[in-house]
């Protein structure tokens, strides 16, 4: 019976990462065995095991054969004679096809590459017979054979490693991505959802989107955002000759310097996705995105069973992220009106989100350093405003008035506030 640490926290352990899991392979041993050991068995489909102290994964070597759609269709072999290589060899990627036994003894080395490794302690070997080592060094994500393509799911999750281990895929692997579609549909939206929010964690989560766009893959389950591509963005004085796909990728990565916030980061991606479907007789302008990109995020997220701060947050960010950068231009009452539809008297949660997304698409645009120093203005006016009309003495209003219309004397009162703010500002 041999253990070995496989998968993500040899690659994570390379890369000087902390790994968010350790899991082991068990070589030469049975359930019976693993179980007079004290391992709880925990897997159905096939044998896993739980530490009897430490509670780590621990699975017998197996192999895999597909036999239905989807990324569950499998059915595993698995035993004392199934080896090592033959379990790494079923592993999506090279990079994830690494093992380090947990015995520091190299007569326990008998497959592929072996290289001392001072990282996992005095005398760990990692074992390498797919030459993980040497993409990972040269940061390409690699697969490990065809068997890839038994697992749809692994097309997300390429994209989603590129995006957050900031690696490029390999030519071939791309290719046999691209192969994939039909499967994709197949997966369950929850799994594909999954994998995007992860990948928005990342420096630069655009890169998820670019390859699949790469693979012509974004279709499938991002179909909004693909009828971007090719889509002018603007007028060019603006947008240069950027399409509207391409801007929304610069604008996430904008925001994501600004701030790790996933409804903020998916906002931004979304934040446009009204142009594209303007027709093509009114390019490069788009009438009333705003409006239809608002109604496009709501179904979007739907479709993706986003959770619903993605939803709204994003849908307001659409609708308004215009409108925040020309706050110090509107008349007082517009000023409550957006105030008030940003839901800015009971929380300032949801400005920081839109303002944010504003900031981030004002640098994107042609000249966007003046155009972030716009932003910072219209930032500032607006939390001055928000707290303007926080303090109008609402309960006086209510004391001295009469009971019909003290709606309209409070909305009133606001205003009158907001008109006074401007005219200090212009002095």
């Amino acid at each position: 019976m041999e253990t070995y640490l496989v998968g993500g926290a040899v690659r994570d352990g390379l890369l000087g990462l902390e790994a968010q899991d350790r899991d082991y392979v068990v070589v030469g041993s049975s359930i019976e065995e693993m179980i007079a050991l004290g391992f709880k068995q925990v897997g159905s489909h096939f044998p896993v095991f739980l530490h009897p102290e430490t509670g780590e994964e621990y699975a017998l070597a197996r192999t895999e054969s597909k036999t239905g759609g989807g990324h569950c269709g499998f059915t595993c072999a698995f035993g004392p004679d199934v080896t090592l290589e033959e379990d790494l060899m079923r592993r999506d990627l090279t990079i994830n096809a690494m093992a380090i036994p947990t015995v520091a003894d190299a007569s326990l080395v008998t497959v592929g590459n072996v290289a001392s490794l001072d990282i996992f302690g005095s005398g760990s070997y990692i074992i390498d017979p797919f030459n993980g080592m040497a993409d990972l060094q040269t940061g390409v994500l690699r697969h490990t054979s065809d068997a890839f393509t038994d697992d749809p799911l692994r097309v997300y999750r390429v994209a989603r490693l590129a995006a957050t281990l900031e690696f490029d895929v390999a030519p071939e692997t791309l290719a046999l991505m691209d192969s994939m579609q039909s499967s994709l549909f197949g997966l369950s939206v929850e799994r594909v959802t999954q994998e995007m929010i992860k990948a928005l964690t990342a420096t630069r989560p655009s890169k998820f989107f670019e390859i699949l766009e790469e693979c012509e893959l974004l279709s499938v389950h991002f179909g909004d955002l693909n009828l971007m591509i090719g889509v002018p963005a603007g007028p060019e004085q603006y947008h240069g000759d950027v399409d509207a796909f391409d801007h929304s990728m610069y604008v996430l990565d904008e925001v994501s310097t600004m701030t790790s916030h996933l409804p903020t980061r998916f906002a931004a991606l979304t934040h446009d996705v009204g142009k594209g479907i303007t027709p093509e007789d009114q390019w490069p302008h788009h009438y009333d995105h705003h409006e239809t990109g608002a109604k496009i995020v709501r179904i979007f997220c739907n479709r993706l069973k986003l959770p619903n701060i993605f939803r709204n947050q994003a849908r307001l960010a659409a609708q308004f992220h215009r409108r925040v950068r020309m706050f110090p231009e509107l008349r007082p009452g517009k000023m409550l009106a957006l105030i008030e539809k940003l839901n800015c008297l009971h929380t300032l949660e949801t400005l920081d989100l839109v303002l944010n997304v504003a900031d981030a698409d004002a640098r994107c645009h042609v000249g966007g350093v003046a155009a972030g120093g716009e932003m910072d203005y219209a930032r500032s006016m607006m939390y001055e405003a928000v707290a303007v009309v926080r303090a109008v003495d609402c309960d006086s209003i209510i004391k001295n008035a009469d009971y019909g219309n003290i709606g309209e004397l409070i909305q009133t009162a606001r205003i009158d506030a907001l008109s006074s703010m401007k005219r200090r500002l212009k002095k």
